[in-house]
Protein backbone atom coordinates (compact mmCIF):
# COMPACT_ATOMS: atom_id res chain seq x y z
CA UNK A 1 0.00 0.00 0.00
CA UNK A 2 1.25 3.26 -1.28
CA UNK A 3 0.34 6.70 0.05
CA UNK A 4 -0.92 8.77 -3.77
CA UNK A 5 -0.56 12.05 -2.54
CA UNK A 6 3.12 13.14 -3.28
CA UNK A 7 2.76 13.94 -7.21
CA UNK A 8 0.93 15.24 -8.01
CA UNK A 9 -1.52 16.15 -5.51
CA UNK A 10 1.36 17.71 -3.33
CA UNK A 11 2.61 20.12 -5.92
CA UNK A 12 0.29 22.95 -4.29
CA UNK A 13 0.79 22.22 -1.52
CA UNK A 14 4.49 22.23 -0.16
CA UNK A 15 5.56 25.47 0.39
CA UNK A 16 6.62 26.78 3.34
CA UNK A 17 7.96 25.77 6.62
CA UNK A 18 5.50 25.52 9.60
CA UNK A 19 6.08 27.13 13.30
CA UNK A 20 7.29 23.43 14.27
CA UNK A 21 10.46 22.37 13.39
CA UNK A 22 11.87 22.17 9.59
CA UNK A 23 15.30 19.89 8.72
CA UNK A 24 17.89 21.69 7.74
CA UNK A 25 20.06 21.45 4.47
CA UNK A 26 17.21 18.88 2.61
CA UNK A 27 17.78 18.23 -0.83
CA UNK A 28 15.95 20.60 -3.39
CA UNK A 29 13.11 17.63 -4.40
CA UNK A 30 9.53 17.74 -5.69
CA UNK A 31 8.38 17.96 -1.99
CA UNK A 32 10.55 21.33 -1.31
CA UNK A 33 10.37 22.53 -4.86
CA UNK A 34 6.72 22.89 -5.18
CA UNK A 35 6.30 25.20 -1.55
CA UNK A 36 6.87 27.78 -3.72
CA UNK A 37 3.90 27.42 -5.47
CA UNK A 38 1.85 27.75 -2.44
CA UNK A 39 3.70 30.72 -1.47
CA UNK A 40 2.66 32.31 -4.56
CA UNK A 41 -1.25 30.90 -4.21
CA UNK A 42 -1.47 32.22 -0.48
CA UNK A 43 -0.01 35.74 -1.61
CA UNK A 44 -2.22 36.52 -4.54
CA UNK A 45 -4.49 38.95 -3.95
CA UNK A 46 -2.62 39.97 -0.69
CA UNK A 47 0.12 42.38 0.20
CA UNK A 48 2.58 41.44 2.25
CA UNK A 49 1.37 44.45 4.44
CA UNK A 50 -1.39 43.08 4.83
CA UNK A 51 -0.30 39.44 5.59
CA UNK A 52 2.81 40.54 8.02
CA UNK A 53 0.90 43.24 9.72
CA UNK A 54 -2.07 40.87 10.78
CA UNK A 55 0.40 38.32 11.50
CA UNK A 56 1.71 40.33 14.34
CA UNK A 57 5.32 39.44 13.53
CA UNK A 58 8.09 42.24 13.22
CA UNK A 59 9.73 44.11 10.34
CA UNK A 60 12.35 41.34 8.75
CA UNK A 61 9.46 39.44 7.45
CA UNK A 62 7.75 41.97 5.72
CA UNK A 63 11.57 43.25 4.61
CA UNK A 64 11.66 39.87 3.29
CA UNK A 65 8.55 40.68 1.53
CA UNK A 66 9.15 43.73 0.16
CA UNK A 67 12.80 42.86 -1.50
CA UNK A 68 11.92 38.94 -2.87
CA UNK A 69 13.60 38.36 -5.56
CA UNK A 70 11.88 35.21 -7.65
CA UNK A 71 12.25 31.67 -6.87
CA UNK A 72 15.71 31.31 -5.86
CA UNK A 73 15.07 33.73 -2.50
CA UNK A 74 12.61 32.37 -1.91
CA UNK A 75 14.18 28.97 -1.63
CA UNK A 76 17.03 30.65 0.93
CA UNK A 77 14.22 32.31 3.18
CA UNK A 78 12.02 29.71 3.92
CA UNK A 79 13.14 30.02 7.54
CA UNK A 80 11.79 33.57 7.69
CA UNK A 81 8.55 32.16 6.97
CA UNK A 82 8.16 30.37 9.83
CA UNK A 83 7.51 33.49 11.90
CA UNK A 84 4.38 33.98 10.10
CA UNK A 85 1.60 32.77 11.71
CA UNK A 86 -1.06 33.51 9.00
CA UNK A 87 1.75 30.95 6.83
CA UNK A 88 1.81 28.72 9.52
CA UNK A 89 -2.10 28.31 10.48
CA UNK A 90 -2.91 27.98 6.80
CA UNK A 91 -0.11 25.39 6.14
CA UNK A 92 -1.05 23.09 9.35
CA UNK A 93 -4.88 23.21 7.65
CA UNK A 94 -3.80 22.58 4.22
CA UNK A 95 -1.43 19.73 5.09
CA UNK A 96 -3.92 17.72 7.43
CA UNK A 97 -7.49 18.23 5.15
CA UNK A 98 -4.87 16.79 2.05
CA UNK A 99 -3.41 13.33 4.32
CA UNK A 100 -6.50 12.79 6.02
CA UNK A 101 -8.68 9.79 4.02
CA UNK A 102 -5.29 8.76 1.96
CA UNK A 103 -3.74 5.07 2.93
CA UNK A 104 -1.02 5.28 4.59
CA UNK A 105 2.28 3.97 3.53
CA UNK A 106 3.98 0.62 3.60
CA UNK A 107 6.32 0.75 6.78
CA UNK A 108 9.00 -2.34 6.14
CA UNK A 109 11.56 -1.74 8.39
CA UNK A 110 13.41 -2.35 11.57
CA UNK A 111 13.48 -0.84 15.00
CA UNK A 112 16.40 0.06 16.98
CA UNK A 113 16.70 -3.80 18.52
CA UNK A 114 16.62 -5.18 14.32
CA UNK A 115 13.20 -6.13 14.80
CA UNK A 116 10.95 -6.33 11.84
CA UNK A 117 8.07 -3.48 11.61
CA UNK A 118 5.14 -3.92 9.12
CA UNK A 119 2.84 -1.33 9.17
CA UNK A 120 -0.09 -0.81 8.98
CA UNK A 121 -1.65 -4.06 9.93
CA UNK A 122 -5.17 -4.89 9.08
CA UNK A 123 -7.26 -4.95 11.80
CA UNK A 124 -4.91 -2.79 14.08
CA UNK A 125 -4.74 0.76 14.69
CA UNK A 126 -1.46 2.70 14.15
CA UNK A 127 -0.59 5.63 16.09
CA UNK A 128 2.62 7.12 14.52
CA UNK A 129 4.76 10.32 15.51
CA UNK A 130 7.86 11.64 13.41
CA UNK A 131 10.30 13.52 14.88
CA UNK A 132 14.09 14.33 14.70
CA UNK A 133 17.07 14.28 17.35
CA UNK A 134 17.88 18.04 17.49
CA UNK A 135 13.96 18.97 17.26
CA UNK A 136 13.03 20.57 20.70
CA UNK A 137 9.14 20.24 20.43
CA UNK A 138 9.75 16.81 19.53
CA UNK A 139 11.28 16.01 23.21
CA UNK A 140 8.59 18.25 25.06
CA UNK A 141 6.16 15.92 23.63
CA UNK A 142 7.66 12.95 24.68
CA UNK A 143 5.98 12.47 28.06
CA UNK A 144 2.81 13.12 27.08
CA UNK A 145 2.68 10.59 24.20
CA UNK A 146 4.12 7.85 26.41
CA UNK A 147 1.32 8.43 28.84
CA UNK A 148 -1.09 7.93 25.89
CA UNK A 149 0.98 4.91 24.61
CA UNK A 150 0.04 3.75 28.57
CA UNK A 151 -3.47 4.28 28.35
CA UNK A 152 -3.56 1.40 25.56
CA UNK A 153 -0.10 -0.68 26.18
CA UNK A 154 -2.92 -3.49 27.16
CA UNK A 155 -4.55 -3.60 23.70
CA UNK A 156 -2.74 -5.68 21.20
CA UNK A 157 -5.39 -3.65 18.47
CA UNK A 158 -3.61 -0.46 19.25
CA UNK A 159 0.16 -0.01 18.06
CA UNK A 160 2.53 2.87 18.33
CA UNK A 161 5.22 3.69 16.03
CA UNK A 162 7.96 6.49 15.89
CA UNK A 163 9.85 7.26 12.79
CA UNK A 164 13.34 9.26 13.34
CA UNK A 165 14.73 11.36 10.79
CA UNK A 166 18.10 10.53 12.66
CA UNK A 167 20.63 8.24 12.59
CA UNK A 168 20.40 4.99 15.06
CA UNK A 169 23.33 5.76 17.31
CA UNK A 170 22.04 9.45 17.43
CA UNK A 171 18.72 7.72 18.82
CA UNK A 172 20.13 5.65 21.23
CA UNK A 173 21.81 8.82 22.68
CA UNK A 174 19.16 10.66 23.20
CA UNK A 175 17.25 8.17 24.47
CA UNK A 176 19.46 7.51 27.33
CA UNK A 177 18.42 11.25 28.72
CA UNK A 178 15.19 10.73 27.13
CA UNK A 179 12.23 7.97 27.62
CA UNK A 180 10.32 7.49 24.81
CA UNK A 181 7.98 3.98 24.66
CA UNK A 182 7.10 3.97 21.32
CA UNK A 183 8.38 1.43 18.97
CA UNK A 184 11.34 3.81 17.09
CA UNK A 185 12.52 3.47 13.66
CA UNK A 186 15.61 5.36 12.72
CA UNK A 187 14.80 7.19 9.28
CA UNK A 188 18.02 8.85 9.20
CA UNK A 189 17.80 8.55 5.00
CA UNK A 190 14.64 9.71 4.91
CA UNK A 191 13.48 6.81 2.83
CA UNK A 192 10.09 6.38 5.19
CA UNK A 193 9.43 10.19 5.87
CA UNK A 194 10.43 10.99 2.04
CA UNK A 195 7.22 8.59 0.98
CA UNK A 196 5.29 11.02 3.06
CA UNK A 197 6.59 14.43 1.76
CA UNK A 198 7.19 15.07 5.64
CA UNK A 199 9.55 17.80 6.35
CA UNK A 200 7.88 19.54 9.83
CA UNK A 201 8.04 18.18 12.64
CA UNK A 202 6.65 16.33 14.88
CA UNK A 203 3.88 15.52 13.17
CA UNK A 204 1.50 13.01 14.60
CA UNK A 205 -1.03 10.41 12.89
CA UNK A 206 -3.90 7.77 13.44
CA UNK A 207 -4.79 5.56 10.76
CA UNK A 208 -7.23 3.36 10.91
CA UNK A 209 -7.27 -0.75 11.01
CA UNK A 210 -8.24 -0.62 7.32
CA UNK A 211 -4.74 1.69 6.66
CA UNK A 212 -6.31 5.08 6.01
CA UNK A 213 -5.19 8.53 7.98
CA UNK A 214 -8.02 9.33 10.00
CA UNK A 215 -6.03 11.89 11.92
CA UNK A 216 -3.11 14.65 11.10
CA UNK A 217 -1.53 17.16 13.13
CA UNK A 218 1.34 19.11 13.00
CA UNK A 219 2.60 20.34 15.90
CA UNK A 220 2.81 19.20 19.60
CA UNK A 221 0.60 16.62 20.30
CA UNK A 222 -2.95 16.84 22.04
CA UNK A 223 -3.07 13.39 23.53
CA UNK A 224 -6.85 13.99 24.41
CA UNK A 225 -7.72 14.55 21.18
CA UNK A 226 -5.99 11.64 19.76
CA UNK A 227 -7.51 9.25 22.69
CA UNK A 228 -10.78 10.21 21.16
CA UNK A 229 -10.00 9.56 17.60
CA UNK A 230 -8.12 6.45 19.00
CA UNK A 231 -11.55 5.30 20.97
CA UNK A 232 -13.68 6.34 18.29
CA UNK A 233 -11.71 3.82 15.44
CA UNK A 234 -12.03 1.18 17.79
CA UNK A 235 -16.08 1.10 17.97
Amino acid sequence: MRMKICKPILLTLFVFAGTWVMAQNDPIDDCTAFRLQLVRGFMKGKSADSIVLASTTNEKYLKFYREQEGDSKLSIDFNALMGIDSFNAAYKNLLRDEYLGKPFVEIKAKNLNGEKILAPQAGTITVLNTWFTRCKPCLEEMPALNELLGRYEKDPNVKFISIARSSKEDVALLLNKHKFAYEIIADEKWKILSELCLRDYPANIIVDSAGIIRYFHLGIADINEMEGVINQLKQ
